[in-house]
């Protein structure tokens, strides 16, 4: 059932899936040694309050303390991914922030080090080993987000299937805040030497 519905709203083409290569290296965090890495995404569900048609993705890792800090120490350390599904190119070689961008951020916090494949949960309390977050973010044209508070997740869950030192590849499925609808899909994404931490870059014009 769930894979009808992610075609059929492929379908009528307010979200789109789309398959590229792309060859791109990083290796903190992984917690396995393929080298293979083809970028592809997949982005369904019910939700509709605004187009989105993704042309890149990109992923990348950091290291927190368990309360959200940075500069963690020893067993208080966890790996956090995140991936940006964007409706920019170039998202590895130009940046993750752009004029105008619409992007589909999801981050898993995981637990200790290195960075495990598993479930993670919308549901868990914030920095919380095990939590989820997967929300969509607007810019303008200077790069603000003009989306907050809105289009993020409250409940469902991101599988995490592969972690290779040039990719990730996992499973979303999440409801989101205010009855406006479901996101639904899979992505495979590079790992980038640019940030995917959009609040610590640049507006890239």
């Amino acid at each position: 059932m769930r894979i009808a519905v992610i075609v059929t709203f492929v379908a009528t083409s307010v979200f789109s899936a789309l398959t590229f290569g792309c060859s791109s290296s990083s290796d903190d965090g992984v917690s396995n040694n393929s080298n293979e890495s083809v970028e592809s995404f997949v982005v369904g569900g019910t939700f509709d309050a605004l187009p989105f048609k993704p042309v890149d993705g990109m992923g990348g890792f950091t290291t927190l303390d368990k309360d959200g800090l940075p500069y963690p120490v020893g067993s208080n350390a966890q790996s956090v991914f995140r991936a940006i599904i964007s409706d920019r190119p170039d998202l590895c070689g130009a940046g993750s922030v752009r004029p105008n961008e619409t992007m589909l951020t999801i981050a898993a916090y995981g637990d200790g080090l290195p960075f495990q494949p598993g479930t993670y949960d919308t549901a868990m309390s914030e920095y919380n080993s095990g939590r989820a977050d997967v929300s969509l973010v607007t810019t303008d044209e200077t790069c603000s987000n003009t989306s907050f508070p809105h289009y993020f997740a409250v409940s469902g869950t991101v599988v995490i299937t592969s972690v290779t030192p040039t990719s990730v590849a996992g499973t979303f499925d999440v409801t989101l805040e205010g009855d406006l609808g479901t996101l639904q899909g899979s992505f495979n994404v590079p790992l980038c030497p640019s940030s995917v931490w959009p609040e610590t870059v640049s507006c890239v014009p």
